[in-house]
């Protein structure tokens, strides 16, 4: 395939009118690889014969494809396959700290009703993992924990405005205007989802880089990753900390270098289903007439390698931690 065809490919698959996953295909799987990458071999074989013994059903229809030969990096976008099929896990992606509030001394608690948070979800799915003797328990736990130690890395998962985390904030991207086909329930493109997934396709488009692999080794090239890592198990604190991280980055670059200034919005105190709702969030800000152009860019894209190459360094420290025996 050329590059040209694989990057059409790309768009095809990644650039509808999605929900809110994290990272698109290339992000999420170029975080497997360069967890792969910084493991030792013990922890990737254990990986390995995890995810085989009780491998994704085939009948399950897959966000990315094709599908990777690897089922350590196959399986990085499993959890957005599921969600669907298994509705519990919706929430679990990502932490709604408001954009009206300091995460730090806000707490996220009172934002992780029930434990439905990427927080409690990372710190729970490494337990089972670590735990359960069930093969299929075991091997959706890692599969849970490889696609979530990669959400809370994506700014956009911690933080919202009242617009679902940026997807209701229809954006200008590099002149392409932003539409609806569903009544203004969603719009494309928006805030959301050029992080996940347009801004790494256009830098890996300009950097001809042309796999997942080159991201990685392009990341690895840049000095972002140590040569090893340690074994550290992920609590709340540790995983908190992560979040509020992404969250201050979204809050700096993510909204905070927008064309046009965003108000802050009301706290909601239900989860938000529509971009219709909040008194239709999605048609108010595109009046705002954002525009994600180059000189925007120039501000995410050194926060978005950044993040992927954290979320890779402790992917490899959390497998780490769960493998060590």
């Amino acid at each position: 395939m050329t590059r040209a065809l694989f990057f059409a490919a790309v768009l095809m698959t990644t650039c509808g009118n999605t929900p809110a996953f994290g990272w698109g295909c290339q992000g999420h799987r170029t975080v497997a690889i360069l967890a792969k990458r910084l493991v030792d071999a013990k922890t990737r074989q254990a990986v390995r014969a995890v995810l085989v013994a009780s491998p994704i059903d085939p009948a399950l229809k897959r966000f990315c494809f094709p599908k990777d030969a690897d089922p350590f990096v196959d399986g990085a976008t499993w959890a957005d396959d599921v969600r669907g099929v298994m509705k519990e896990t919706a929430e679990w992606h990502f932490i709604d700290y408001p954009l009206s509030v300091d995460a730090k001394q806000a707490g996220f608690t009172k934002f992780c009703t029930a434990s439905n948070c990427v927080i409690d979800a990372i710190v729970n799915q490494f337990n089972r993992l670590k735990t359960s003797s069930d093969k299929t328990e075991k091997a959706n736990a890692l599969r849970f924990l490889i696609h979530f130690v990669g959400d809370v890395h994506q700014p956009l998962h911690s933080i919202t405005n009242g617009d679902r985390g940026g997807n209701c904030v229809p954006a200008t991207y590099f002149g392409k205007q932003p539409e609806t086909k569903d009544g203004g329930a969603t719009y494309s493109p928006n805030l959301h989802h050029i992080w996940d997934t347009e801004t790494i396709v256009r830098f890996m488009q300009a950097q001809k880089l042309s796999t997942n692999s080159d991201f990685a080794q392009r990341i690895m090239d840049d000095g972002l990753l140590p040569k090893s890592v340690k074994a550290k198990a992920p609590t709340t604190a540790t995983v908190r900390a992560w979040a509020e991280a992404a969250n201050a980055a979204a809050k700096q670059i993510g909204y905070g270098k927008l064309s046009n200034m965003v108000t802050e919005e009301p706290i909601l105190t239900k989860p938000l289903l529509s971009c219709t709702g909040n008194k239709k969030i999605g048609d108010r800000m595109k009046q705002l007439q954002e525009r994600v152009d180059a000189s925007y860019e120039a501000e995410s894209m050194p926060v978005i390698e950044k993040q992927i190459a954290l979320a890779g360094q402790r992917l490899a420290i959390v497998l780490e931690a769960a493998f060590a025996n």
